[in-house]
């Protein structure tokens, strides 16, 4: 089970950086990744266009598909919620995005109480 979420959780990933290259493009399409002097710069606008991106992707799909994403539409996997509600369902995903940007401390809360932190907050199967 967990497999299967980390490879809907790649599909999200490959799908929200598309859209963070489309974004960035359109933003400033003369400004090229390769470039070593604008590097630094670049990184800082892509990573935060990208959690920009993220946050909005998951919350619309959370809102519409009642949190199933892309990735888990194509791997049918399901969001299971104890409470359905939309506050319940929109706090599932700012944890998630919040979480996904640190990775070593969602891999500890893992480690202890075998849940994922956005399972664990919004009580989801």
């Amino acid at each position: 089970m967990i497999t299967k979420r980390l490879i809907a959780l790649f599909i999200d990933i490959i799908i929200i950086s598309i859209i963070t290259s489309g974004v960035r493009f359109f933003l400033n399409p003369e400004t090229s990744i390769t470039n070593l002097y604008f590097f630094n710069k670049i990184w800082t606008v892509e990573y935060s266009i990208f959690g920009i991106v993220f946050l909005l992707y998951m919350f619309l799909f959370s809102l519409i598909n009642k949190g199933r994403t892309f990735g888990k539409i194509l791997l049918s996997l399901k969001v299971i919620y104890v409470n359905n509600k939309i506050f319940t369902r929109l706090l599932r995903e700012f944890i998630k995005s919040v979480s996904f940007f640190i990775l070593p401390i969602t891999l500890i809360f893992f480690i202890f109480k075998r849940r994922l932190p956005q399972d664990y907050f919004s009580s989801t199967i």
